[in-house]
């Protein structure tokens, strides 16, 4: 399973464009993180159901 996670997140109120896409980019590897985290976690538990049924 791939995912592709584009940034697409749009910062107001920072001080120039650069900051606007460093900001931008760390809170798309946060969401990312948290997604593939879930995802990782809720696969475990799949497995453990499968293997008890």
């Amino acid at each position: 399973m791939v995912f592709n996670i584009t940034n697409q997140i749009t910062v107001e109120g920072a001080t120039n464009a650069e900051q606007g896409n460093v900001i931008g980019a760390n809170i798309a590897r946060q969401i990312e993180a948290v997604v593939v985290e879930s995802i990782s976690s809720r696969g475990a538990v799949f497995r453990a159901i499968r293997g008890v049924s």
